[in-house]
């Protein structure tokens, strides 16, 4: 192979389509698409104490775990301001209840097709 002076090798070429798919920026619906690879959602996943929204619909929840709070349920998941217990077998709003005094940031407790009473 001869290479002609000034004609750009294989690997500027590489290093350029690199730096410019680095640069390219998609955007859908006026928001920017961001890129994580696995170990970034998985970090961002086990964080509970961002946690705000939990949807537990669906869950076969039956009772709390236990007749005392859960020392680090209020610790833990201090920030979840809407929680979603619908569709679930808990048999009396008490057993709600026990689970809600502990989230004292919560504002929106949903219930729907619930067999508490």
């Amino acid at each position: 192979m001869v290479k002609l002076p000034g004609a750009p090798s294989a690997s500027s070429d590489a290093t350029q389509n690199a730096s410019a798919k680095q640069d390219t920026k998609v955007w859908i619906s006026g928001k920017q698409v961001e890129e994580f690879d696995y170990q970034q959602i998985n970090k961002r996943h086990s964080d509970l104490q961002n946690l705000r929204i939990v949807v537990l619909d669906r869950m076969l929840l039956r009772q709390a775990t236990s007749a005392a709070p859960h020392p680090d349920l209020k610790e833990t998941c201090a920030n979840i301001a809407e929680l979603d217990l619908s569709r679930n077998l808990f048999e009396s709003l008490d057993e709600v209840a026990h689970i809600c005094v502990q989230l004292k940031g919560l504002r929106t407790l949903t219930l729907e097709y619930s067999l508490a009473t």
